[in-house]
């Protein structure tokens, strides 16, 4: 299918089935990063119970712009994704938005507020992955633009 334009056509390439996968995939574990958001946002008494006292002290000492800077990176990841499925172009600029917003929160929590020495060397892991996975979507992303997957 040509996609015409007023100076040029673009032919748009047919994606392989393994792209859509990839993408079915990202947005799985991005709506999961939703679901992480959802419960921070709406943790309970009894749930700050079950913390640590220093645990509670970052989960208090969060400032709220960090916190819309959260959800800016999860709403974002699950529109980036869904757009990579529908084989939209603009995917790419949501995602990587979306990693901005991650590297931005990653870097305060474990850089600004230490959270690694209250939450342990451990706790390093999914941060890491999630940042890993979001330059991958950017990555992903940019390659189906080249590849002219995506309109």
């Amino acid at each position: 299918m040509a996609v015409t334009g007023s100076y040029h056509s673009i032919e748009v390439a047919k994606a392989p089935l393994w792209f859509y996968f990839v993408a079915l995939i990202s947005l799985l574990w991005n709506i999961m990063g939703l679901l992480a958001f959802v419960i921070q946002m709406t943790m309970t008494p009894e749930a700050m119970a079950q913390m640590s006292p220093d645990q509670i002290k970052l989960y208090e000492s969060t400032p709220a712009w960090l916190d819309f800077v959260f959800g800016f990176a999860v709403v974002s990841g699950v529109i980036g994704c869904l757009l990579l499925l529908v084989k939209k172009a603009f995917s790419y600029k949501v995602l990587l938005a979306s990693l901005v917003a991650v590297l931005v929160q990653m870097g305060y929590v474990f850089g600004i507020q230490q959270a690694a020495a209250v939450l342990g060397r451990d706790a390093l892991m999914m941060p890491s992955v999630v940042i890993l996975w979001g330059m991958f979507l950017v990555w992903f992303s940019r390659l189906a633009v080249t590849k002219h997957w995506l309109t």
